[in-house]
């Protein structure tokens, strides 16, 4: 049976099928969460690069490839707002503890058509692990 979803006037099956898939997403990150590296290469391929060399992290990779696959799309590509609602209503997948922040401060930077409004988060110091 297809569920389907009113969306100004034509029925249209879209959003359940999104939330579906998002839903899958969900799951499938928390099961993937402790699967070894090589299988999630296998499944997910390496990596990209940067253009210094560093590779990015795998299960940030992931996560991304993921969302792709998913329809959600490339969250540096949404309007802030609507990034920032998305990690609200999905964040908890990644299951990071926060990080402890030293300071949180509004500022300006000059831009070329006036200040731009800028904000620096720096997060506490790690303590050193005994060597």
């Amino acid at each position: 049976m297809v569920h389907t979803a009113w969306v100004n006037g034509p029925i249209s099956t879209v959003a359940p099928v999104k939330r579906v898939l998002q839903r899958g997403l969900q799951r499938g990150l928390q099961g993937l969460s402790g699967a070894p590296e090589r299988l999630l290469r296998a499944g997910f391929g390496d990596p990209p690069r940067s253009d210094r060399g560093i590779e990015q992290d795998l299960r940030t990779h992931v996560l991304l490839s993921l969302a792709r696959r998913a329809g959600i799309g490339e969250i540096h590509e949404l309007p802030p707002a609507k990034a920032r609602r998305h990690f609200e209503a999905n964040g908890a997948l990644l299951d990071l503890p926060a990080t402890p922040l030293a300071e949180q401060r509004d500022f300006e930077l000059p831009g070329p058509a006036g200040p731009l409004q800028a904000r620096l988060y720096r997060p506490q110091p790690r303590p050193r692990q005994p060597s």
